[in-house]
């Protein structure tokens, strides 16, 4: 994440604007929020791909379902483990 005005990677924390992180750049003082990627798919279709994946669909078949790469149906899936392996092995 650099600077849009001057492509500099040195910048600081300057607050939030309607609930996103502002930043400010030190080398010109530009303030600029960081835009949030509109290709981001919404987290009900990643927990409806790791639901489908437990009912035994493999990755593939989820991809043409749910109209999406593979690869990040394979993504979404290890990111759910590996939240799910966290949670289980925290001690109480």
């Amino acid at each position: 994440m650099n600077c849009p005005k001057c492509n500099s990677s040195y910048f600081m924390k300057d607050g939030f604007v309607g609930g996103r992180q502002r930043h400010q750049c030190k080398a010109c003082n530009y303030r600029y929020t960081v835009a949030i990627k509109s290709t981001a798919k919404p987290k009900e279709m990643k927990r409806q791909a790791y639901q489908m994946y437990l009912e035994g669909l493999g990755m593939r078949a989820i991809s043409r379902v749910l109209q999406v790469n593979h690869v990040s149906v394979q993504n979404w899936i290890r990111a759910q483990q590996q939240e799910t392996d966290l949670s289980v092995s925290m001690p109480r």
